[in-house]
């Protein structure tokens, strides 16, 4: 079970890390760099959490339980 964790967090933060290094531009004005910064960070988790989504049955119940809650307050 530790061992598809480990992967997944390999391959989320591999391409996360891939695509940061080719399109975020470095800036020394952090106004202009935080968002583009936090875009990847969104995007790494969200790779992550989908990964564990699809290989993980005790992720997927409480991804669905979340949804279900978020839905539930709307």
């Amino acid at each position: 079970s530790i061992i598809k964790f480990t992967i997944t967090s390999i391959i989320s933060i591999g391409i996360s890390y891939s695509l940061f290094e080719n399109f975020v531009e470095y800036n020394v004005s952090i106004f202009k760099f935080l968002p583009n910064l936090l875009l990847f960070v969104l995007i790494g988790m969200s790779m992550y959490i989908t990964i564990t989504y699809l290989i993980d049955s005790r992720t997927k119940k409480l991804v669905q339980s979340a949804i279900k809650e978020i839905l539930k307050k709307n």
